[in-house]
């Protein structure tokens, strides 16, 4: 798997039963689990909505 800066993928998560105050998500980790060690954060990621 490779990954290049300046790239980008649609991605969509849901979450069920969050609060309603929330309005971001402080970190957000994904894990790879074929790949151990590689990691992808997000920091302060403002939630939408609906």
């Amino acid at each position: 798997m490779k990954m290049f800066a300046g790239t980008s993928i649609n991605l969509e998560l849901r979450f069920d039963k969050m609060s309603t105050d929330a309005n971001k998500i402080v970190l957000l980790q994904i894990l790879f689990e074929q790949y151990p060690g590689k990691v992808i954060e997000f920091r302060n990621v403002p939630l939408k909505k609906e």
